[in-house]
């Protein structure tokens, strides 16, 4: 693993993984694929500032063979760890085991923010997937204003500028 030296927007690529920030209640967030042609690693970072108590939201990642998910081949991406941080309360996250390949966010109306990194051998790359996306369901009836961002790392070639990320 290449460790991040320099400027930081010299290794690590952006990408909005969602269309920008999404006012969640009245839909969710179906993210926007990233594809792993050009990176090796994403840590996605997912936050939620709910305006008063609310439902949970359910996080869950999904890949596909192609980021316009044509045809259609998309399937569940297992994971096991995220973590998460309450702004305000402490600024050390807190690592949490993912059981089931999803995890809720809280009902408190509390900002929040989740990590997750992704690395290309998570997905079944054997079977030709090598894209994924976040998708963060509906929180209820509460205006919670969410947006999911991806930092790609870890570039399979130096080229300046960074590769595309491939983002719909």
């Amino acid at each position: 693993m290449d460790l991040i030296q320099g400027r930081l927007e010299e290794s690590v690529k952006p990408i909005m993984m969602s269309n920008g920030v999404v006012l969640l209640n009245s839909g969710a967030i179906t993210g926007d694929y990233v594809s792993f042609k050009e990176y090796r690693r994403c840590s996605v970072i997912i936050a939620l500032t709910p305006a008063s108590g609310t439902d949970v939201s359910a996080v869950t990642l999904k890949q596909a063979k192609t980021v316009e998910n044509s045809p259609v081949t998309e399937k569940e991406l297992p994971f096991t760890r995220m973590k998460r941080y309450t702004p305000g309360t402490s600024e050390d996250p807190v690592e949490t085991v993912v059981v089931g390949n999803t995890f809720n966010t809280s009902a408190a109306a509390v900002s929040e923010m989740f990590q997750i990194d992704v690395d290309e051998n998570m997905l079944d790359i054997n079977n030709g997937f090598d894209c994924f996306r976040v998708n963060v369901t509906d929180p209820g009836s509460v205006s919670t204003p969410a947006v999911v961002l991806g930092l790609m790392y870890e570039a399979k070639h130096k080229p300046d500028p960074l590769p595309a990320a491939t983002s719909n």
